[in-house]
């Protein structure tokens, strides 16, 4: 086998893991279809994996889409359960988003499935 069929094979096995990992998103994470509402979640809980605050702004700003687009999927992740804001502890001005245990569950529905791929 040579080195080109080797780099083919292993991207194939990437894109195929992409693709699994999408589709469990869909699955596990809250989203209704859209891919902003993933975003969403995925940064807040990235940042509460990684023990850090994240405002509301930063959080629309990380996620690369419109303000107006994440503006109403956030509203519905808040609504519904999954999102709470807070005043951040060094600046009361600032709304920090955490997530909720409702959404940590379906994290951890999410991670155990990646674990299977």
């Amino acid at each position: 086998m040579d080195w080109v069929t080797k780099d083919l094979n292993h991207l194939r096995k990437r894109a195929r893991r992409l693709r699994a990992f999408s589709k469990s998103c869909a699955t596990f994470l809250p989203s209704r279809g859209s891919l902003v509402a993933q975003m969403l979640c995925i940064e807040v809980l990235h940042a509460h994996v990684m023990e850090e605050e994240v405002s509301v702004k930063m959080l629309f700003a990380a996620t690369g889409f419109s303000v107006s687009g994440c503006r109403a999927q956030f509203a519905w992740l808040v609504e519904n359960g999954f999102l709470i804001t807070a005043q951040a502890e060094n600046d009361k001005r600032r709304q920090v988003v955490i997530p909720t245990p409702k959404l940590k569950d379906k994290f951890q529905l999410l991670m155990q499935a990646m674990e299977r791929i």
